[in-house]
């Protein structure tokens, strides 16, 4: 597969929100705003550059991307500042596709000049919007299952709602004196899972709750020397006496979401691991292109 790991491309779309004034909503948008297309062949308009770094984490707090989009004309860098503009970034390469690597709220969008060039940086965080401004009242009734709770909070979070609805029929204990929830969706949300054990976080717009070391179902490339793999992974302590050993290590560009499993093949190991952070650094036109993975191994080798 490596020696189809080449000729770069990637996308950045913006997007418009149904509405900047509730919380009902945070994913849905009214059309693309503008879609832009760059790569190393023929794939992108003369002058055309797109750089990022992405860095996503199996913790509550958003997910953050910086992009930079270089020699936009006059008309689309007025289109992208727009406010409460969704921004999606797909990379990938020519043989292979794109895949999406960050999908999310855009905080500021700056365009500068530099020289004969115009950049145009763009600064989000994953579900931000969600996590600041989404809040939540109700009150529910003495035996109330914890289940119904959840269902609430997450169609409340105006995000997609993702693995919550298996959640919510393992969530059978109820509450004897019945339970409320006011305020920030957000601080709200961690204060009832803390009582059930599950986390939470938000990946690409989605909702994710997981036990401590329960991995996701989605689904992700093997990792091996064939594949990309760069170097040999590091290995590290447990976090805490008894918990699986970490591992640390790179690939050329491939999508990964925190929370999911996949398989590391190479000399050390070959096996699972439970993605914990991912970061990502491309360039269209500069020497990076690069997954960095940090996780737990999920077997002995």
């Amino acid at each position: 597969m490596a020696n189809t790991l080449y000729d770069r491309r990637a996308r950045v779309t913006f997007s418009s929100p149904t509405s900047l004034i509730t919380s009902a909503n945070f994913v849905t948008t009214t059309s693309d705003v503008l879609v832009i297309e760059a790569g190393e062949g023929g794939a992108r308009p003369a002058g055309l550059r797109v750089s990022f770094k992405v860095s996503k984490t199996d913790g509550k707090e958003p997910n953050t991307a910086e992009i930079v989009v270089t020699n936009l004309n006059d008309d689309s860098r007025g289109l992208i500042q727009k406010k409460g503009v969704k921004v999606t970034l797909e990379a990938g390469y020519a043989a292979t596709g794109v895949s999406r690597i960050w999908r999310g709220d855009a905080r500021t969008v700056d365009n500068v000049r530099d020289g004969a060039d115009w950049n145009s940086t763009i600064k989000g965080g994953d579900g931000e919007r969600a996590y600041k401004l989404a809040r939540v009242s109700e009150s529910f009734a003495p035996g109330t299952q914890a289940g119904s709770i959840l269902q609430y909070l997450a169609n409340a979070s105006g995000l997609q709602v993702g693995n919550t609805p298996g959640v919510v029929l393992n969530l059978t204990q109820s509450f004897d004196q019945g339970y409320v929830v006011s305020g920030q969706w957000a601080h709200e949300m961690d204060r009832f899972l803390r009582g059930t054990g599950y986390t939470w976080s938000v990946q690409d717009d989605t909702l994710q709750v997981l036990l401590p070391g329960q991995a996701s179902t989605a689904e992700f490339p093997e990792i091996s020397p064939d594949s990309g793999l760069i170097g040999s992974p590091e290995f590290g302590s447990p976090e805490k006496k008894g918990k699986p050993a970490l591992v640390k290590f790179r690939s050329l560009l491939q999508p990964c979401v925190p929370g999911a499993k996949l398989v590391l093949r190479s000399r050390r190991y070959n096996g699972p691991v439970r993605i914990k952070k991912c970061s990502f650094s491309g360039d269209t036109h500069g020497a990076e292109f690069y997954t960095d993975y940090e996780g737990v191994l999920l077997s002995s080798t």
